[in-house]
């Protein structure tokens, strides 16, 4: 005896969309692997060419840009910055506190990006000890591991890593600038290989190095919140307090007396 009810049938078969952000480690870590393979069979060869092609005006223009790659001067002046700004933060109050304390939070932001990548930049190069295409012997898969040598330090790049850390760093801070902020970090980093200082794909690893460090340091300590750290309200009372206390210190010492300058009293404003 048969049934008269209607037979369902069964829905067709489907394969998933692939999805990025749902990739296995292993799967993004082999598109990485692959990726670099690439660049050094397709890119490094004749960018080295360029490199040693390039005019020598166009040349020093380039050491000169390749000079803001170095960790030590953001790492430097920052340090100095957030010292002004303790210092400020001992006698502000009111608006103007709150506003030294964003401000101390963006200098200690860029801070550990340009720190924390260099670190890791430093580790991984003496570690991996790749050529550097300077040697004349040198391939682009020439590698002596642990190494521990300037000649075998070249990837990733580590002015590369600083350039994209630090401009990354000011683009969250300072999102109305990020265009330009990047395009800066990339022609710093890209200089490296110009100057056949680094191979090509030592720039693009270390740049990226130094990206994905500052946006994870980023969502570890702000999510998106240090997008709002440093307005343009932030930055006039910050500049505000700077200028009292720039006054105050040179009336202070008395040094319109000893110019035969009219001392004019300070307005503090909160």
């Amino acid at each position: 005896m048969t049934s008269d009810r209607p037979i369902r049938h069964m829905a067709p078969f489907a394969l998933p969309r692939p999805s990025l952000p749902r990739q296995s480690a292993l799967s993004r870590g082999s598109a990485i692997v692959i990726g670099i393979f690439l660049v050094m069979v397709l890119l490094d060869p004749p960018v080295r060419a360029l490199s040693q092609q390039l005019d020598p005006a166009l040349r020093d223009l380039l050491r000169g840009l390749t000079r803001l790659g170095n960790a030590g001067w953001p790492l430097g002046s920052g340090l100095a910055a957030l010292a002004v700004v303790q210092l400020l933060l001992i006698r502000e109050t009111g608006r103007r506190q709150v506003a030294l304390r964003r401000m101390r939070a963006a200098v200690l932001f860029v801070l550990g990006a340009v720190a924390g990548s260099g670190v890791l930049s430093s580790l991984a190069k003496n570690i991996i000890g790749r050529a550097r295409p300077t040697l004349e012997a040198a391939g682009e898969f020439d590698f002596v591991s642990f190494a521990f040598q300037a000649g075998h330090a070249s990837f990733p790049s580590g002015h590369a890593t600083t350039a994209m850390a630090m401009m990354v760093a000011l683009a969250l801070i300072l999102p109305r600038h990020a265009l330009g902020l990047l395009t800066a970090g990339g022609l710093i980093a890209l200089t490296r290989a110009l100057i056949g200082m680094h191979w090509m794909s030592d720039v693009l690893v270390g740049a990226g190095l130094g990206t994905l460090f500052t946006l994870a340091l980023s969502h570890q300590l702000y999510g998106a919140r240090n997008r709002d750290l440093v307005s343009r309200r932030v930055a006039t009372l910050c500049f505000a307090a700077l200028r009292d206390r720039v006054r105050e210190t040179w009336f202070r010492l008395s040094l319109p007396e000893r110019l035969g300058m009219r001392a004019v009293p300070v307005s503090r404003r909160t």
